[in-house]
């Protein structure tokens, strides 16, 4: 393992910015990997699947679809490793009071570009999200689930002149306002959509309900 965590010191570029969120923690040292030809993330998590997980939420990403050239950010060593693995579990230990009384709500918070999915006020899964650019805010306030559509088409937006994907959508305001598959490029890059990759968006596709309450928020 010493030996593993030396071989990747060697090819980080130390940086002084680490993740917005609760991952954003003085205590935690993190390094920017640049992907190589035969790298995956996969394979940098050593194969352990919530570590992948949390390399897609540090870095707002689809941990699987990564491409050559790419930087991600990663805990620095081991030790720094069992650091973010803390804080992952201490949010799943806390409860949201707001939502005990109900099966199933979900809280976006902007600044984080993150999702959080709970039933009775306890968290059941967090998820990188990309949300609305500059000019193209995604709207914040309380709101509910209105439609499921998993084959859902932009009726407005347009690539290479087809109407643009929005695979396991879920529309929570107005008609434009949807929650839907799309790549992640780690930063708000929508027209005010929310992006999830495929699989959390397939997840929470199904695992929503019509007239659930969703929250988005600026900050906490």
């Amino acid at each position: 393992m010493k030996k593993f965590w030396l071989a990747l010191f060697l090819l980080f570029v130390w940086t002084g910015s680490v993740p917005a969120s609760g991952f954003d923690n003085d205590s935690i040292r993190y390094a920017t990997l640049k992907i190589g030809k035969n790298d995956n993330l996969a394979k940098i998590a050593g194969n352990d699947e919530l570590r992948l997980k949390l390399l897609g939420i540090i870095n707002r990403i689809d941990p699987l679809k990564v491409r050559t050239g790419q930087s991600v950010m990663i805990p620095a060593d081991e030790e720094n490793w069992k650091k973010v693995l803390k804080i992952y579990e201490d949010e799943f230990k806390a409860s949201r009071e707001e939502f005990a009384a109900l099966p199933k709500a979900a809280l976006m918070n902007l600044s984080e570009q993150l999702f959080y999915c709970y039933e009775y006020g306890r968290l059941i899964d967090i998820m990188p999200v990309s949300t609305g650019k500059k000019g193209h805010a995604t709207p914040t306030g309380e709101f509910h689930v209105l439609q499921k559509d998993k084959d859902h088409f932009s009726s407005k937006y347009f690539i290479k002149g087809k109407r643009a994907s929005m695979k396991w959508g879920v529309r929570f305001h107005g008609s434009l306002y949807w929650i839907h598959y799309q790549t992640l490029p780690g930063k708000p890059d929508s027209h005010g959509c929310v992006r999830l990759s495929e699989a959390n968006a397939r997840f929470f596709h199904n695992w929503s309900e019509i007239g659930m309450l969703i929250r988005i928020v600026s900050g906490l």
